[in-house]
């Protein structure tokens, strides 16, 4: 087994990070959209951190705004896009809820 000196890979990670940090805004939200893995996938959002289960809700994973936040759409009640600032959401397979997922998903 390899050892990896600590030094040398925190300097590797913070000399990544610097070139990120000296990036433009449109160009760091094209490299995080090349690696990300949510958009186009139906999730849970919980809007409570999950301390309230009865306010979680399946949503499709749209796109970023130009702020670099989440946009999804609803599966049930509203087609209206939402743009999430503090939620936290998951892509665990996990029924939320017994009739919340619509019949087309």
């Amino acid at each position: 087994r390899k050892r990896i000196e600590r030094e040398v890979l925190l300097a590797d990670v913070c000399k990544r990070l610097e070139g990120l940090m000296n990036m433009q805004w449109s160009a760091l939200m094209d490299t995080y959209k090349n690696y990300d893995m949510l958009i186009g996938q139906e999730i849970v959002v919980m809007p409570n951190k999950k301390e309230d289960p009865s306010t979680y809700y399946y949503a499709k994973a749209v796109e970023y705004s130009e702020e670099g936040y989440l946009v999804v759409e609803p599966v049930k009640g509203t087609t209206k896009r939402v743009t999430l600032s503090a939620e936290e959401v998951s892509i665990r397979p996990e029924p939320i809820e017994k009739n919340q997922r619509s019949s087309s998903s």
